[in-house]
């Protein structure tokens, strides 16, 4: 991440701590400071560790019971997904990843592009400007093996996949994406 988007998300913590909940604002104000340090220092690392977890999870909480949005769990093992439904309402969704298996994964949320026929597999081949021009990037969600995390999202009427490009346990081994970790549905 670099210092400016790191210094973008102060501002957005900024605001939201101006409005948020009594109950809310320690931990937004925790967040904030994470983000200025990264912004000071401009080390990513601190961004990883378990306190940003723990305040996000916290925050989280708090919108999937107060916030009228669907959460949607998905259990992340090798090298597939368990539980990712085969069609979903649009609205605003909470993708909740477990992460069972034993390497890192990841949940990467994509809206196929109106008018592509394309099947998944065969996009997933593409370099990265022809899936770019396809697929769009609506979220992502990553956690180690043990961990939870989450990503929200805003999602319309279309095609949809969830995809991992987490390489495999063998340092710079191919993406889970091409052991079949990845799965479409729909939103209608």
């Amino acid at each position: 991440m670099t210092s400016l988007v790191a210094g973008r998300l102060v501002l957005l913590y900024e605001e939201q701590a101006r409005s948020a909940p009594r109950a809310l604002r320690q931990d937004i104000e925790a967040v904030t400071e994470l983000y200025r340090e990264v912004v000071r220092t401009g080390d990513d690392a601190l961004l990883s560790g378990a306190e940003l977890g723990k305040y996000l999870n916290r925050l989280h909480s708090f919108d999937v019971s107060k916030c009228d949005f669907e959460s949607v769990p998905v259990e992340a093992v090798e090298y597939s997904y368990e539980g990712v439904p085969e069609e979903v309402r649009a609205g605003v969704l909470s993708f909740e990843l477990s992460n069972n298996g034993k390497e890192n994964h990841e949940l990467a949320l994509f809206r196929k592009n109106d008018g592509v026929k394309e099947p998944l597999d065969t996009l997933l081949k593409l370099a990265g400007a022809e899936f770019d021009e396809r697929m769009t990037l609506v979220g992502v969600a990553r956690t180690p093996p043990g961990n939870r995390a989450f990503s929200v999202s805003r999602v319309s009427a279309g095609e949809y996949a969830v995809v991992c490009f987490q390489p495999t346990a063998t340092s710079g081994g191919p993406p889970h994406h091409t052991k079949g970790m990845f799965e479409e549905f729909k939103v209608v």
